[in-house]
């Protein structure tokens, strides 16, 4: 598959619109900015229509109840800054906020990532296990299935250890570990149900991305099997 098709089919643009309606999801206001050349912020240049782009995102942000909420791209949010690019507190701080969205989509992939698309979404309240990546970012709960024709193909807990290893220095990570990476037959039972549905609506093999969260189970994102991190959990896919 070229680049350019995986570029499309990973945008937030194509598939939201497509599951909102068919599984629960983050409140979603999808902010296109298609012709602005983001790149040149990087340099320290004005950017064209960045003010009314910045105006609209808050717009978004005010449409979905404030702040605190959630911002990323249409392929990718940064999380791992928490604080400095996806998590949004303050208004006033968003242009620092898209800054850093904005660079690291563009060291984030050999050629790039698109920054075409935005979304602004509702924070999604969760029970964190522990928090790493600079004492920022809260690790929960997650969930991640390959789905093709129809068929649930790969499971895993989203975080693998060797993710946070080096990033995390709250004492006893690793045993808190267990608390995310179970997941009952029921969750599991019903999770998959969910996401070969998902599958009838958007053909072909796809990583689904799962939330637990105080409110139950949300799907919060996914993509191109194909080019989807894959690892292998003991035991969950015999």
């Amino acid at each position: 598959m070229k680049r350019s098709e995986v570029y499309k089919l990973n945008d937030l643009r194509y598939w939201y619109p497509k599951v909102k309606d068919i599984v629960k999801t983050p409140k979603t206001i999808i902010v296109e900015a298609d012709g602005i050349e983001f790149i040149r912020m990087l340099d320290g240049n004005s950017v064209d229509g960045l003010d009314g782009f910045l105006e609209n995102i808050r717009q978004a942000i005010r449409d979905i109840g404030g702040t605190p909420c959630f911002i990323r791209t249409g392929h990718t949010s940064g999380k791992h800054g928490w604080k400095k690019t996806c998590y949004l507190d303050d208004t006033d701080n968003l242009p620092k906020h898209i800054f850093e969205i904005v660079e690291f989509s563009f060291i984030a992939d050999l050629f790039g990532l698109p920054v075409n698309t935005w979304a602004v979404r509702e924070l999604l309240p969760t029970n964190p296990a522990f928090i790493a990546f600079g004492g920022d970012m809260p690790i929960t709960r997650e969930l991640r299935l390959f789905v093709d024709k129809g068929k649930i193909v790969h499971r895993q807990p989203y975080w693998p250890a060797a993710a946070i290893e080096d990033h995390c220095s709250v004492p006893g990570w690793k045993s808190k570990m267990s608390t995310i990476q179970s997941f009952s037959a029921d969750e599991l039972k019903n999770l998959e149900r969910q996401t070969t549905e998902i599958n009838k609506k958007i053909h072909g093999c796809w990583s689904v991305d799962w939330l637990d969260t105080k409110n139950g189970w949300y799907m919060i994102d996914m993509a191109v099997g194909a080019v989807s991190y894959k690892w292998d959990f003991e035991g969950f896919n015999s």
